[in-house]
């Protein structure tokens, strides 16, 4: 699996196996947080590749992606390294899924209330790998609503507010503020409701204070 996922130059060719991805469910159903960590990293790798996250690995993604969220919802009990390892891969593994294939996208799409709020939980996260990797799952999570309108209203509000938080907030670096700016732009442009959200909350005055100090890009 590790030597698939390495070689990305291959995805449209190469195959993964059902028991090469059962190791990673295996790994995150039997192994403590300390250990299972790396199957976080594993899955948000596969999370990309257009065969392991077809149509019918549906359930499988399913299966992780509430395995994940276990992991995050259970962040107080989690010491070390796991307690920032966990919640970054997580979230990693949540962005990536929202731009995978089918499968990895469809499961995601289906916990997205739950993904939502463990990324509500990291906003204000002193480390600034977890914060990106919050500006990273709204910037796919936006680009999915886009693309999907169905999912637009519930979705829409309730991340308006968690972009609201970061423009505000200014603890967020320049690659994180370009990211959630460009999910801003994003959703606003999936229907006239979600904007006039976004100016209820006086987003547009807020985006030039959060960006100037970042440069010209």
């Amino acid at each position: 699996l590790m030597e698939t996922l390495a070689a990305s130059n291959r995805y449209h060719a190469s195959k993964v196996q059902d028991k090469e991805l059962d190791v990673v469910s295996h790994m995150l159903t039997t192994f403590s947080p300390a250990e299972a960590f790396p199957a976080l990293d594993l899955a948000r790798l596969a999370a990309l590749h257009p065969d392991a996250t077809s149509n019918a690995r549906f359930a499988y993604w399913d299966n992780v992606i509430q395995q994940a969220l276990t992991l995050c919802k259970n962040q107080a009990a989690l010491e070390g390294p796991a307690a920032v390892a966990i919640p970054m891969l997580s979230l990693r593994l949540f962005a990536n899924a929202f731009k995978g294939g089918p499968g990895s996208a469809q499961a995601v799409a289906k916990h997205s209330d739950d993904i939502l709020a463990c990324t509500e939980a990291h906003v204000k996260s002193s480390n600034k790998n977890i914060r990106l990797s919050v500006a990273t799952v709204l910037h796919n999570a936006c680009f999915y609503v886009h693309s999907n309108t169905q999912t637009t209203g519930s979705a829409a509000h309730r991340i308006l507010p968690m972009l609201n938080d970061i423009l505000s907030s200014k603890s967020y670096g320049s690659e994180a503020v370009m990211r959630v700016l460009v999910a801003l732009g994003t959703l606003v442009m999936a229907s006239e409701p979600v904007k006039d959200a976004a100016k209820s909350l006086f987003l547009a005055s807020k985006v030039e204070l959060a960006a100037s100090p970042h440069g010209a890009n």
